[in-house]
């Protein structure tokens, strides 16, 4: 079974309305570029827009949530490679909560009841995988699920720790695991955090992927299919998740104002995407009309937005393929790009 753009919309609609319902408060979302959050380049999780409530206090007597549209870009450095398939989409959304510090319990309870009521999963079929000595998410844990729920010490240590990017603060936390409606396989679809200034409890964070969920439910190979994209069948197989996220990110990017450019670190990592389309339209003789068609649907199915930014996009693709003719190198990643189109038999 396949999941579609209703699919995605009904998740995050069916996760504000259990939360608010448990009592938190909304916070307004943030554009993705927006730089609310000096120490990242984007918006990769809820948390750096909520970052002020670790000092200032959480603004509401139980909590606030956000679904928070997010970027994370570790996926740039292996677009043009065949290999490794990206485990994750870079552009997802965060379904995230930052509740009052010492109300662990009261999370976990909060969450669990939305993953039975809201997402179907019954309660002995969801999985904690936690440290042991984390005594009070243990604690927390058993008060809402039995024992043999929980997967104690299956990792290292640093999967149960997080970090927030402020110095001094830190967090501890376990996963939440769903079965695979497809196979029954379970994966991580999301955490919760306690957050710690030295010894001095800042906060219960909650943080769940809308994709993580998703391909769990609907039993998806991939995240990516979490979005449905009709491609050419020119793309292989191999290939299908990198062209979708380098399309995904190009667009949502686009869509934000943002340009190409060497001008700073994210217009230089939207020029990379960017450049991923440019080499996979060579690769695998996509026609411009094809990769038209394949940006304008991402831009009606997946964001749902009136302003066309596929122009925009062929713009750029146009003039960097030009470039690559007359062998206008300014980086090494171009060299990567004309190296592996030789390999490829592409003639420029």
């Amino acid at each position: 079974m396949g999941a579609n753009r209703e699919d995605l919309i009904h998740l995050h609609g069916g996760y504000k309305s259990a939360i608010e319902g448990a009592g938190y408060i909304p916070e307004p979302e943030v554009s993705l570029s927006g730089g609310c959050d000096p120490s990242v380049r984007f918006i990769g999780s809820h948390i750096s827009v909520l970052k002020p409530y670790l000092f200032e206090g959480v603004p509401a007597d139980k909590g606030i949530y956000m679904v928070q549209n997010c970027l994370r870009t570790r996926n740039a450095s292996t677009l043009f490679h065949e290999q490794p398939n990206p485990t994750y989409g870079s552009f997802f959304t965060s379904l995230g909560g930052l509740a009052v510090p010492g109300s662990v319990n009261e999370v976990c309870s909060d969450v669990f009841d939305y993953i039975e009521s809201e997402l179907g999963v019954p309660r002995d079929e969801i999985r904690a995988n936690i440290r042991s000595e984390d005594t009070d998410l243990v604690e927390a844990c058993t008060e809402s699920l039995s024992d043999s729920c929980l997967a104690y010490d299956t990792k290292s240590d640093e999967y149960y720790t997080h970090k927030i990017g402020i110095n001094g603060v830190q967090g501890r936390n376990f996963n939440i695991a769903l079965p695979s409606s497809a196979d029954g396989t379970y994966e991580d679809v999301g955490n919760i955090i306690v957050i710690n200034e030295g010894d001095k409890e800042v906060g219960v964070e909650i943080a769940l992927g809308d994709t993580t969920i998703l391909k769990q439910l609907k039993g998806l190979d991939h995240v990516l299919d979490a979005y449905d994209i009709n491609l050419s069948d020119k793309i292989p197989s191999t290939m299908r998740d990198k062209f979708k996220d380098a399309a995904m990110t190009s667009t949502v990017l686009f869509q934000e104002g943002l340009r190409p450019s060497a001008r700073d670190n994210r217009s230089r990592i939207l020029r990379t995407y960017t450049k991923a389309l440019t080499y996979y339209k060579l690769c695998y003789g996509l026609e411009l009309e094809e990769l038209d068609e394949i940006l304008c649907d991402i831009a009606e199915r997946c964001f749902s937005t009136e302003g066309d930014v596929s122009a925009d996009i062929l713009g750029f693709v146009t003039e960097y393929e030009q470039n690559l003719s007359e062998d206008n190198l300014i980086s090494k990643e171009d060299a990567t790009v004309l190296s592996n189109l030789h390999i490829a038999g592409v003639k420029l």
